[in-house]
Formats: structure tokens, sequence, C-alpha cells
């Protein structure tokens, strides 16, 4: 659900940091988002099994894959970041 994009200056262009990086900053992945989001309702409201979810998103190439599988549907539901958790 999130993305990293380039911080940019007031010219458009991206800031660099100390090694010549690129300094960049977590964002909301809008299109991730909602995929997560339905995986989360069929599981938890509709009580759709994770194999039956990740068929679902194979049909639908969510995130461009049709590789997903039951232990990538439980990983993605257990992210501590997805359940409002996030550790520093």
């Amino acid at each position: 659900g999130y993305k990293l994009v380039p911080v940019l200056d007031e010219n458009d262009k991206p800031i660099l940091d100390d090694d010549g990086k690129v300094v960049t900053e977590r964002v909301k992945d809008e299109e991730a988002a909602a995929a997560i989001l339905e995986a989360f309702t069929l599981y938890a409201d509709q009580n759709w099994s994770r194999d039956r979810i990740a068929r679902l998103f194979n049909e639908k190439s969510v995130g461009g894959s049709s590789r997903w599988d039951s232990a990538r549907i439980k990983q993605m539901l257990m992210r501590s970041t997805y359940l409002g958790v996030e550790y520093y």
C-alpha cells in the first residue's frame, strides 16, 4: 500500500542526501491500497480463504503479478503497517 517517491525541491528537482543519493519519502500507493483493502474485506468480512483471495488476485493480475498464493496473502494480511503498527 506504500511506495517511495523522490523528495523534490522548489524547482521540482530531486533532493540529494550527503552521499549523493536521492532522498525519498513513503506515500500511499492508491492502486495497491485498494487491493489490500479488498483482501482484508474479503478475508475478514466475507470469510474468504487466503487461497481464494490469491486466485482472485491472480485472475486480476493485482500488482502486475499472477504469482499470488496463500503465503503471500498471509504475509500481506499480517503486515504490521497495514494493521496500524509501525516500529522505528
